[in-house]
């Protein structure tokens, strides 16, 4: 099982529109593996891993992200989601964290679904 993505992953595959690193042992999602990437990726999959935190400003340098699945990890804490713009954004899955407060989603204009069950 994959515990850590390296900052090079992506490097000069840029036209990579969707990642699935679900059911693995991640904590975290470096920012900067994504770069080369930020301007084609529309679908991150990271369902059942082990993250405790995710970078929503990570999330603001995607431009064309429409579907963001953290579904069954150990978040307790998504406030930052408030801060940044998520143009094209359609789904939000946060089903089986530890959220304890859901922020404003004001900066979401095409969310269609968001699922928090069992928080």
């Amino acid at each position: 099982q994959i515990r850590a993505l390296d900052d090079d992953l992506f490097q000069n595959l840029n036209a990579i529109s969707e990642i699935k690193f679900a059911d693995n042992e991640l904590t975290s999602v470096p920012a900067t593996c994504l770069r080369d990437i930020r301007r084609t990726i529309k679908v991150i999959y990271l369902q059942d891993n082990k993250l405790t935190h995710f970078s929503f400003n990570l999330v603001h340098e995607l431009p064309v992200l429409e579907v963001l699945w953290l579904q069954n990890n150990l978040l307790s804490d998504i406030s930052s989601i408030s801060d940044v713009a998520l143009p094209r954004l359609t789904k939000l899955i946060l089903i089986d964290n530890k959220l304890a407060v859901l922020p404003s989603l004001v900066a979401m204009p095409l969310l269609e679904e968001i699922n928090c069950n069992r928080n």
